[in-house]
């Protein structure tokens, strides 16, 4: 009897206890609710440049253990690619207290919480897509606030399939997998992390289409830190509209109808924002563009595509950095033309030549720039052999005049490498004009050899910055070197004049 006794008094406590805390939340969330959604706000508004969320508030009723109020919610374009202002959620909403809000645990989440909301997307906000889903919400989720001002914004979307057609016969179709969608805000944090996973994307009109495999997009926004690390991966992009992404006059009656693809993309990047210092690495397995609309020109397929960037923009008026990219091999129709890579270093350079955009507003317009730009490697390999280009070059102030006559004495310092043997371009010419084979004949490889040979002397001109033979190799070889504050040039081991050398180029 005395151990039954003590249990019930322990039960009595325990829920006398819950009860208090749940009430005690209550009245946090009433104090805090404006704040939550402002820092929401901010944080979503501040952490792209497309959209503009708004959130407020209503009729509040707090009950004990949940707060009932009405939320409105409409998103908005920053960048004015769509005028009118959406809906997202205009409705009662049930605030669950914590700290173990029954809502929660039914999801798998055992840990405290201060607050719970369940949402879904109702008939009213899309009736087409209420119908298109079977009479279903397309999208359910929660919005939790944990003790330690973490807000979760969790959202998952349902597999759906649209199809339909004009009065004028056009075919639409539209297709969006199953996807999940985290925002996780804190205060200690000037940036949320968002995470969004999406199964497939798939929209056409007619014969124009672009679909997306498995996109995955992970950013996150460390505590106390002006660091952003992202990832992105996705398994394939493909799509017959290329030239609307890369072709400023493209012209919507006449579609190239190309097929662009891209296979197992993968990005990440760090960016300090504070400091203005970016990271980027990308990786692409496959990179694919056949042409569909022109059957006489043939495929180009990239294989492990790679590139690696690192971008200084601190200083108010140049930035620095490098670039690096290879490919391990390139196919061109069915000719293998090898492989290639670059490697650039860059100081100095004047943030004028992208735009006055670029430049800081305390930038001084007459501040002496001095710009380096080194190219360390430039490599392509063939089956012949390689071509090798090497440079290093000194400027003051580079700008858009740089390649003006009179403007070639700004060059304080430079090199150049250069050592392209005949059989290599030879070969990468006659790969060129023979795409329908994936080898070569000795009379295609002589004919090309005559022709390219032809070709750069009479480009050339017989300039004494070039020679055609390095030993018993034919090609293109120089080897330049202007020493720092030199009035002379060493030319393939001929001394000039500075000035005179220059104006060879």
């Amino acid at each position: 009897m005395k151990k039954t006794t003590l249990a019930v008094g322990v039960i009595a406590i325990l829920g006398l206890s819950y009860v208090g805390i749940a009430w005690h939340t209550g009245n946090l969330i009433e104090s805090n609710l404006d704040k939550s959604l402002m820092q929401v706000t901010e944080q979503f508004n501040n952490s792209q440049n497309v959209f503009k969320i708004n959130i407020s508030h209503s009729n509040d009723e707090k009950h004990l253990f949940s707060t009932k109020t009405h939320i409105n919610m409409t998103l908005s374009s920053k960048d004015g690619s769509f005028a009118d202002v959406l809906t997202l959620a205009d409705r009662d909403f049930t605030i669950h207290h914590g700290p173990l809000p029954i809502a929660a645990l039914k999801q798998g989440i055992f840990s405290p919480q201060m607050a719970w909301v369940e949402y879904e997307t109702s008939e009213e906000s899309n009736p087409i897509l209420w119908k298109t889903n079977g009479n279903r919400p397309f999208i359910t989720g929660y919005i939790s606030l944990d003790y330690s001002n973490n807000i979760i914004i969790k959202l998952f979307s349902r597999k759906i399939i649209h199809h339909r057609e004009t009065d004028n016969h056009i075919k639409f179709e539209s297709e969006l997998g199953n996807g999940n969608f985290t925002f996780i805000s804190n205060i200690d944090s000037a940036i949320p992390s968002i995470t969004l996973n999406l199964d497939r994307f798939h929209t056409k009109k007619s014969v124009q289409y672009i679909t997306l495999d498995k996109l995955h997009i992970d950013l996150d926004g460390e505590k106390q830190s002006n660091m952003i690390r992202y990832n992105l991966n996705l398994d394939s992009l493909k799509t017959n509209l290329k030239d609307i992404y890369f072709n400023y006059e493209y012209d919507y009656d006449k579609p190239d109808n190309n097929t662009f693809l891209i296979e197992n993309l993968k990005a990440n990047g760090i960016i300090d924002y504070v400091n203005q210092n970016i990271t980027l690495n990308t990786n692409l397995d496959k990179f694919s563009l056949i042409a569909e609309s022109d059957e006489q020109l043939p495929s180009t397929k990239l294989d492990k595509l790679s590139i690696k960037q690192k971008i200084d923009l601190s200083d108010t008026r140049v930035l620095n950095g490098s670039f690096t990219c290879s490919v391990d091999s390139i196919l061109y129709g069915q000719q293998n033309l090898g492989n290639a890579n670059i490697d650039i270093d860059y100081q100095g350079i004047d943030k004028a030549l992208f735009g006055d955009g670029f430049i800081n507003g305390n930038a001084i317009d007459n501040q002496p720039i001095h710009s380096k730009i080194e190219l360390k490697q430039l490599n392509w390999h063939n089956l012949d052999g390689d071509i090798n280009i090497s440079g290093i070059t000194t400027i003051n102030n580079f700008d858009n005049t740089m390649l003006d006559d009179d403007n070639l004495n700004r060059i304080n310092s430079f090199k150049l490498n250069i050592d392209a043997p005949l059989k290599v371009l030879a070969r990468s010419y006659a790969q060129f004009h023979h795409p329908e084979n994936n080898e070569l004949t000795e009379q295609q490889l002589n004919e090309s050899k005559q022709i390219v040979k032809n070709l750069y002397q009479q480009i050339l001109n017989n300039s004494p910055l070039f020679k055609y033979n390095k030993g018993d190799e034919q090609g293109i070889f120089t080897n330049i070197d202007i020493p720092n504050n030199s009035g002379q040039a060493n030319v393939n081991g001929d001394i000039f004049n500075k000035d005179d050398m220059l104006s060879l180029f």
